[in-house]
């Protein structure tokens, strides 16, 4: 093809390209949110989700402390409740992402989510049966302010 006087190329734009891109580095991240905060990814408990569950537990139990006193059991079962919290909110951003890369238009099936997450915590109560509460105590991190 060549240029003929009187016409005026046009330059395609790249913005869908720009918009895709964007798409999946956007799903991309979120989905690495997930994977790291989900039970999938074995090294993350000790980095993430129990610091993330021991600051969910701590801020308003360090703010009710003057109120009244804080039990050693209200304590782990704080820990015990925001764990589970970070780690189904890990699987669920993850599902999320994945379904948004895979197909754009996709909605997410909340019912799905739920059974997921209905599925996990039968597990941690599992867990929860095997008393963690000596896996805390043992590792030291309950504040000098729990009774």
């Amino acid at each position: 093809m060549g240029f003929r006087m009187g016409t005026v190329k046009t330059i395609k734009s790249h913005e869908p390209n720009i918009r895709k891109g964007w798409h999946y580095l956007k799903f991309g991240i979120l989905g690495f949110a997930g994977f790291v905060l989900s039970p999938c990814s074995w090294w993350n408990d000790l980095y993430i989700n129990i610091p993330l569950a021991w600051w969910m537990t701590w801020l308003p139990l360090k703010f009710c402390s003057s109120h009244f006193a804080i039990s050693k059991s209200l304590w782990i079962s704080g820990m015990v409740v925001n764990y589970w919290i970070t780690n189904v909110a890990g699987m669920i951003i993850m599902h999320y992402s994945g379904k948004k890369l895979i197909n754009k238009d996709a909605k997410i099936d909340l019912i799905k989510d739920l059974a997921v997450a209905l599925l996990f915590t039968i597990l941690m109560s599992v867990f929860l049966y095997l008393n963690p509460g000596e896996i805390f105590t043992t590792l030291n991190v309950i504040p000098d302010w729990i009774h």
